[in-house]
Protein backbone atom coordinates (compact mmCIF):
# COMPACT_ATOMS: atom_id res chain seq x y z
CA UNK A 1 0.00 0.00 0.00
CA UNK A 2 1.45 3.32 -1.21
CA UNK A 3 2.00 6.04 1.80
CA UNK A 4 0.24 9.38 1.54
CA UNK A 5 1.98 12.14 -0.14
CA UNK A 6 3.09 14.71 1.05
CA UNK A 7 2.33 18.38 0.25
CA UNK A 8 6.15 19.07 -0.21
CA UNK A 9 6.66 15.35 -2.58
CA UNK A 10 3.77 16.74 -4.75
CA UNK A 11 5.34 20.38 -5.27
CA UNK A 12 9.21 18.97 -5.77
CA UNK A 13 7.31 16.05 -8.62
CA UNK A 14 5.27 18.44 -10.42
CA UNK A 15 8.55 20.94 -10.31
CA UNK A 16 10.48 18.42 -11.84
CA UNK A 17 7.74 17.36 -14.61
CA UNK A 18 7.41 20.97 -15.48
CA UNK A 19 11.40 21.23 -16.11
CA UNK A 20 11.06 18.11 -18.02
CA UNK A 21 8.45 20.14 -20.30
CA UNK A 22 10.22 23.25 -19.98
CA UNK A 23 13.09 20.93 -21.52
CA UNK A 24 11.23 19.57 -24.02
CA UNK A 25 9.77 23.13 -25.26
CA UNK A 26 13.05 24.57 -25.43
CA UNK A 27 14.68 21.59 -27.62
CA UNK A 28 11.48 22.06 -29.78
CA UNK A 29 11.94 25.70 -30.55
CA UNK A 30 15.93 25.24 -31.30
CA UNK A 31 14.75 22.70 -33.93
CA UNK A 32 11.60 24.93 -35.39
CA UNK A 33 13.74 28.47 -35.62
CA UNK A 34 16.22 26.04 -36.97
CA UNK A 35 14.17 25.09 -39.35
CA UNK A 36 12.32 28.77 -40.26
CA UNK A 37 16.16 29.57 -40.83
CA UNK A 38 17.53 26.92 -43.00
CA UNK A 39 18.41 27.32 -46.60
CA UNK A 40 16.27 23.86 -47.75
CA UNK A 41 13.13 25.98 -45.92
CA UNK A 42 13.63 28.77 -48.15
CA UNK A 43 10.69 29.80 -50.61
CA UNK A 44 11.83 27.80 -53.98
CA UNK A 45 8.23 28.97 -55.81
CA UNK A 46 4.94 30.71 -55.80
CA UNK A 47 3.23 28.23 -53.79
CA UNK A 48 5.91 27.25 -51.49
CA UNK A 49 5.11 28.30 -47.81
CA UNK A 50 7.50 26.22 -46.21
CA UNK A 51 9.55 28.92 -44.41
CA UNK A 52 6.15 30.35 -43.35
CA UNK A 53 4.61 27.47 -41.92
CA UNK A 54 7.82 26.98 -39.96
CA UNK A 55 8.21 30.60 -38.97
CA UNK A 56 4.12 29.46 -37.86
CA UNK A 57 5.06 26.96 -36.12
CA UNK A 58 8.54 28.55 -33.84
CA UNK A 59 6.14 31.35 -32.96
CA UNK A 60 3.87 28.91 -31.38
CA UNK A 61 6.80 27.09 -29.53
CA UNK A 62 7.94 30.40 -28.60
CA UNK A 63 4.03 30.76 -26.87
CA UNK A 64 4.63 27.17 -25.00
CA UNK A 65 8.38 27.62 -24.03
CA UNK A 66 6.79 30.98 -22.38
CA UNK A 67 3.78 29.22 -20.98
CA UNK A 68 5.53 26.29 -19.30
CA UNK A 69 7.74 28.78 -18.03
CA UNK A 70 5.31 31.24 -15.99
CA UNK A 71 3.59 27.70 -14.99
CA UNK A 72 6.87 26.47 -13.52
CA UNK A 73 7.68 29.75 -11.97
CA UNK A 74 3.90 29.91 -10.49
CA UNK A 75 4.58 26.26 -8.90
CA UNK A 76 7.95 27.50 -7.36
CA UNK A 77 6.51 30.07 -5.50
CA UNK A 78 3.90 27.83 -3.64
CA UNK A 79 4.87 27.41 0.07
CA UNK A 80 6.21 23.95 0.98
CA UNK A 81 4.75 24.10 4.71
CA UNK A 82 1.28 22.97 4.87
CA UNK A 83 -1.45 24.16 7.24
CA UNK A 84 -4.68 24.74 5.71
CA UNK A 85 -7.68 23.54 7.03
CA UNK A 86 -10.38 24.12 4.15
CA UNK A 87 -9.55 24.62 0.58
CA UNK A 88 -8.91 28.52 -0.49
CA UNK A 89 -5.51 28.23 -1.86
CA UNK A 90 -2.79 25.72 -3.20
CA UNK A 91 -3.27 22.44 -1.23
CA UNK A 92 -3.65 18.92 -1.57
CA UNK A 93 -7.05 17.02 -1.08
CA UNK A 94 -7.69 13.72 -0.62
CA UNK A 95 -11.43 12.60 -1.49
CA UNK A 96 -13.22 9.35 -1.14
CA UNK A 97 -15.63 8.81 -3.87
CA UNK A 98 -19.38 7.25 -4.18
CA UNK A 99 -17.52 3.71 -4.83
CA UNK A 100 -15.31 4.55 -1.61
CA UNK A 101 -12.14 5.14 -3.52
CA UNK A 102 -9.62 7.30 -2.49
CA UNK A 103 -8.32 10.08 -5.30
CA UNK A 104 -5.82 13.24 -4.12
CA UNK A 105 -5.56 16.02 -6.09
CA UNK A 106 -3.38 19.31 -5.73
CA UNK A 107 -5.48 22.45 -6.42
CA UNK A 108 -3.43 24.79 -7.89
CA UNK A 109 -2.70 27.80 -10.00
CA UNK A 110 -1.77 26.70 -12.95
CA UNK A 111 -0.82 22.82 -14.47
CA UNK A 112 -5.11 21.82 -14.69
CA UNK A 113 -4.92 18.45 -15.78
CA UNK A 114 -0.96 17.47 -14.93
CA UNK A 115 -0.95 14.51 -13.37
CA UNK A 116 1.92 13.08 -10.66
CA UNK A 117 3.08 10.22 -8.94
CA UNK A 118 3.81 10.46 -5.65
CA UNK A 119 4.59 7.87 -2.84
CA UNK A 120 3.39 5.59 -5.06
CA UNK A 121 0.11 7.33 -5.48
CA UNK A 122 -1.34 9.31 -8.85
CA UNK A 123 -1.97 12.53 -7.74
CA UNK A 124 -4.16 14.95 -10.04
CA UNK A 125 -3.71 18.45 -10.23
CA UNK A 126 -6.53 20.94 -10.77
CA UNK A 127 -7.31 25.08 -10.90
CA UNK A 128 -10.15 26.25 -9.17
CA UNK A 129 -11.32 27.04 -12.65
CA UNK A 130 -11.78 23.78 -13.22
CA UNK A 131 -15.48 22.36 -11.97
CA UNK A 132 -14.06 20.01 -9.35
CA UNK A 133 -11.41 22.59 -8.10
CA UNK A 134 -14.29 25.15 -8.09
CA UNK A 135 -16.94 22.74 -6.28
CA UNK A 136 -13.68 21.75 -3.03
CA UNK A 137 -13.05 25.70 -2.89
CA UNK A 138 -14.58 26.52 0.57
CA UNK A 139 -14.43 22.71 1.39
CA UNK A 140 -13.45 21.32 4.57
CA UNK A 141 -12.42 17.76 5.88
CA UNK A 142 -16.09 15.99 6.28
CA UNK A 143 -17.71 18.15 3.99
CA UNK A 144 -19.17 16.12 0.70
CA UNK A 145 -18.93 18.10 -2.43
CA UNK A 146 -20.78 17.67 -6.23
CA UNK A 147 -18.99 17.59 -8.77
CA UNK A 148 -20.36 19.29 -12.55
CA UNK A 149 -20.98 15.50 -13.13
CA UNK A 150 -23.26 15.07 -10.32
CA UNK A 151 -20.71 12.67 -8.75
CA UNK A 152 -20.04 13.22 -4.75
CA UNK A 153 -17.22 13.54 -2.95
CA UNK A 154 -16.31 13.28 0.72
CA UNK A 155 -13.54 15.57 1.79
CA UNK A 156 -10.75 13.32 3.75
CA UNK A 157 -8.24 15.76 4.32
CA UNK A 158 -6.28 18.86 3.27
CA UNK A 159 -2.74 18.94 3.37
CA UNK A 160 -2.54 16.21 5.59
CA UNK A 161 -5.11 17.35 7.96
CA UNK A 162 -8.12 15.11 8.17
CA UNK A 163 -11.89 14.17 9.57
CA UNK A 164 -10.05 10.81 9.97
CA UNK A 165 -7.45 8.74 8.90
CA UNK A 166 -6.99 8.11 5.08
CA UNK A 167 -7.46 4.32 4.75
CA UNK A 168 -5.90 2.09 1.79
Amino acid sequence: MPDAPTRAAVLVAMASTLQRALDVAAAQLRIARDEATNDETKQEGRYDTRAIEAGYLAEAQSRRLAEVKRTLEQVLQIPVSPGRTRVDGPCLVAVRDEDDAERWYFIGPASGGLRVEVEGTLVRVVTPASPLGAALIGAEPGDEVLDAEGRTFEVVSIDGVGARAIEF
